[in-house]
């Protein structure tokens, strides 16, 4: 008996969206900036990650959100920022912030689905990628407080 494996299902695109002063997120831009189409990654699980990471981002940007409406911007991309192929550099960090907190959660579970010697070792592997993803988000989010990459403070 021969085991066909089945063609992976089409990616459907999804918008996530949340409160209207947030910009959406497609799950179609996630998966061509950051190189997940290889058909292990389903709908549902990039999904799920994708709004854990907009609630979590969202909650770490709330305050910073709340003043920026006090002073009468309803919507990121009214906030005054710096362009970037006509598009708001908040705009475009807040999206880093989403994607690399996503795909660091999901790059996370990767030893969820392969336990054998070879994927643990896989798995150590991509400890570095996580660490990097994760930078790259509370960079972002940094960037769109007005602050710096640097985090510490002083004692």
């Amino acid at each position: 008996m021969d085991f066909i494996s089945p063609e992976p299902k089409p990616e459907q695109t999804e918008i996530i969206g949340s409160e209207p002063f947030w910009p959406t997120v497609s799950t179609q831009h996630y998966r061509e900036t950051q190189r997940q189409h290889d058909g292990t990654l389903t709908n549902a699980r990039l999904k799920t990650a994708l709004i854990n990471a907009v609630i979590e981002i969202n909650r770490e940007l709330a305050d910073w959100q709340k003043k920026q409406m006090a002073l009468g911007y309803q919507q990121l991309t009214e906030v005054p920022a710096m362009k970037i192929n006509q598009e708001s550099e908040l705009c475009l960090l807040y999206q880093r912030a989403i994607f690399g907190y996503a795909h660091a959660s999901l790059v996370e579970r990767y030893r969820d689905f392969d336990t054998t010697p070879t994927g643990n070792k896989k798995a150590d592997a991509l400890s570095p990628t996580i660490d990097d993803l994760r930078r790259d988000a509370i960079w972002a989010i940094q960037r769109i407080k007005g602050g710096s990459h640097n985090i510490a403070e002083l004692i």
